[in-house]
This record gives structure tokens, sequence and C-alpha cells, in this order.
């Protein structure tokens, strides 16, 4: 018996599948990823309509609750909301890194890959300062808010139109968060993951205490032989700026995602743009 019936086999194209269980289906890479980009139209169209609402609902929640809550829940509500501050920041980064990837890789596939790291975080932000909204809208694929759409019926035209504004208003926006986010998300590959502790005091642990109005995380740095402690303030003032920060953070990912889907049909999908490319470069 050859060692290829004993391999799973594509379900598209039939060609054995490494290190795939044998009782189960499976695609190869290129049958995957042809099924990725047909499904990447649905992805942003779900993503804008359901997906990025999910950090904004959460943190909203958190801040209602701190009204009645007691400080010590204040402090774990408010790490929290930082929380979908650092998940709103990195759904944003991944979406553009995968509408700027989108013909060398399935847009589904860039998004659900995207590791955050301090210098991706460095470098987001920092093409944000260099660019004009304009030109940023450009490296993803979207056109300038005045740009006609005749082949769109008015209403979704004008819908168009007015999230490409909300985007270079929310664009130009995003320096007020910059020394916000490059802290908050530089912290996150340690310090907002599983087994990671959130800490009210660290007088047992650092001889002395956090201020009231701070919340701490406590991670692991094995390699240095340490417990490294991250201070993040919960006070009220800076809580409403984590909050606005999520609000635009959502926004733009929404009319990102609304408008490309709107303005590009399936077959610039499932041709992974190529067309689209040319037309550009031509």
């Amino acid at each position: 018996m050859s060692s290829n019936s004993l391999q799973p086999l594509c379900l598209n194209c039939g060609q054995p599948v490494e290190g795939a269980g044998r009782n189960q289906a499976v695609r190869c890479g290129d049958c995957f990823d042809g099924f990725l980009r047909s499904v990447d139209a649905g992805f942003l169209e779900h993503y804008a309509s359901f997906g990025v609402r999910s950090r904004q609902v959460i943190a909203e929640t958190c801040l209602r609750a701190l009204v009645l809550a007691n400080p010590a829940d204040r402090k774990i509500l408010g790490l929290t909301i930082y929380e979908q501050f650092i998940g709103a920041s990195t759904d944003l980064m991944a979406l553009v890194a995968a509408l700027r990837s989108r013909v060398s890789v399935p847009i589904a596939r860039a998004f659900m890959d995207f590791r955050l790291s301090p210098e991706v975080t460095a470098r987001f932000f920092a093409d944000a300062a260099r660019l004009s909204g304009v030109e940023l809208l450009a490296t993803v694929g979207l056109p300038p808010p005045e740009t006609r759409h005749p082949s769109l019926p008015d209403k979704v035209g004008k819908d168009v139109t007015r999230s490409l504004r909300e985007v270079l208003a929310d664009l130009h926006r995003l320096n007020e968060f910059r020394e916000l986010g490059e802290r908050a998300l530089g912290l996150a590959a340690a310090h907002f993951r599983a087994g990671v502790l959130p800490a009210g005091d660290t007088r047992w642990l650092a001889g002395r205490d956090i201020s009231p109005a701070q919340v701490a995380s406590v991670a692991m740095d094995a390699r240095r032989g340490r417990l490294e402690v991250a201070a993040l303030r919960v006070d009220e003032a800076r809580l409403e700026q984590v909050i606005d920060a999520i609000d635009v953070m959502t926004r733009l990912s929404r009319n990102l995602a609304y408008a490309f889907a709107t303005l590009h049909d399936d077959a610039d999908f499932t041709g992974g743009f190529v067309a689209v490319k040319r037309v550009h470069a031509g």
C-alpha cells in the first residue's frame, strides 16, 4: 500500500494533504486560499455590520457598570476597557494590513493571521502621521470621498461617500491616541493574555503600591528571571479617553470594511484583485 493512500486528499483538487487527520475533510493550501477569496466579501460585510461592534459593546457595558462598582471592581472594569481598546486597535491594524496585502494573500487569512508587536504598532501610527488621509485610503484600495460611483444606487453611493469622509476625519484623530496606543499596545503582547495576573495593589510584590487610580498587570519574564509589573491609569478622565479611542478605531474599521466591500465586486475578490491592480497601473 502506498503512503499516499493513507494521506487525506484535498476535497477540491484531490491532491494529498500533509499533516491532516485521515478522517477529516481538508483542503490543500492553494484550494484553501481560493475558498477564502470566495468568502472575503462576505467576511468584510459581516465584520462591518456585526463583528466590529464587539469591542465597543463590551467597553460601553463596563463603563456603565463603573457607576455602581466598588473601588476594586472599578479597577477590574477599567482593565477590561483597556483590553477592548487593544482589541479594537489590533483589529484596525489587522484590517489595514489585510487590505494592503489583498493581491498576495486572501483578506480573511491576513486579518486572522495578524500578530501584534511594538514594531507593527509604531509603524502603523507613524504611517497615520506621515500619510494624508487620501494617501492612506489609496494604500488600501479605496478612492477619495468625492469620487463618483455611477454603478451604485444613489443611496449606496451616498453611504460610501459618507463612510469615506468619516474615515478621513477619524484618521486625522489617530494622532490624539498615539501615546496611549503605543504604550498600551506595546504592553499587550506580554500583559494581555492568559497567565497574566491583574493586580489592584502591588505592595506584596514591589514593596510599594500603585495609586488608587491605577490597576496593574503582572507578567512573568522567565528569560530574565523576573516579574514585570505594568500600571495603567483607570481614573475617569483616562477611561473616557480610552472609550473615545475605541469609538474611533471601531468606526474606522467599520467604514473601511464597508466601503471596500461595497466598491469591489465578486470578481475582484475571487480574482485576487489582479485585474483591479492592472487597471490602476495602466
